[in-house]
C-alpha cells in the first residue's frame, strides 16, 4: 500500500515537471523563433521604433527568464539527466542575450555572431534534452 502511495506520488511530480518543463521550452522557443522573425523582417536598429526595440527585449527578456525558471523545477529521480541538458542548453540562450542585446545596440556583428554561436551550442543541448525525454516515454 504504501509502496503503490509512493508510485503514485512519483507518477504526479513527473507529470507536473513534464507540465512546467514543457511550458518554460514552449515559452522559450516561441519568443526565439519571434526574436529571429523580427530580426531578418526589420532593417538595422538605427531606423527602429520604440515599439520595435520594446519587442526585441521583451523577447530576449523571455529566453533570460526561461533559464531561471527552469532552474527552479525540481526534477524528478527519471528526469534528471533532461534537466541538466535543458539547464546547459537555457543557460547558453541566457548568457548570449545580453551579448546579442549589445551587438544590435552597437551594430557590432562580432558580438551578433557570438551570441549567434552560442546559441547553436544551446541548440545542441535542447536537442540532447529532447532525445533524453523521448527515450523515456
Amino acid at each position: 500500500e504504501e509502496a503503490k502511495k509512493q508510485e503514485e506520488a512519483n507518477k504526479k511530480a513527473e507529470e507536473a515537471y513534464a507540465t512546467e518543463i514543457s511550458k518554460i521550452a514552449g515559452d522559450c522557443s516561441k519568443a526565439i523563433t519571434d526574436l529571429g522573425t523580427f530580426v531578418s523582417e526589420n532593417p538595422l536598429p538605427p531606423l527602429w521604433s520604440d515599439e520595435e526595440v520594446i519587442t526585441l527585449a521583451m523577447n530576449t527578456v523571455i529566453i533570460e527568464n526561461a533559464y531561471s525558471d527552469a532552474q527552479n523545477l525540481d526534477a524528478p529521480e527519471k528526469y534528471r539527466e533532461v534537466q541538466d541538458s535543458f539547464l546547459k542548453g537555457l543557460k547558453q540562450y541566457s548568457d548570449a542575450m545580453p551579448i546579442f542585446r549589445d551587438g544590435v545596440d552597437n551594430l557590432d556583428a562580432d558580438k551578433i555572431n557570438k551570441a549567434s554561436s552560442m546559441f547553436e551550442v544551446g541548440n545542441n543541448y535542447i536537442n540532447e534534452a529532447t532525445n533524453k525525454l523521448n527515450s523515456l516515454k
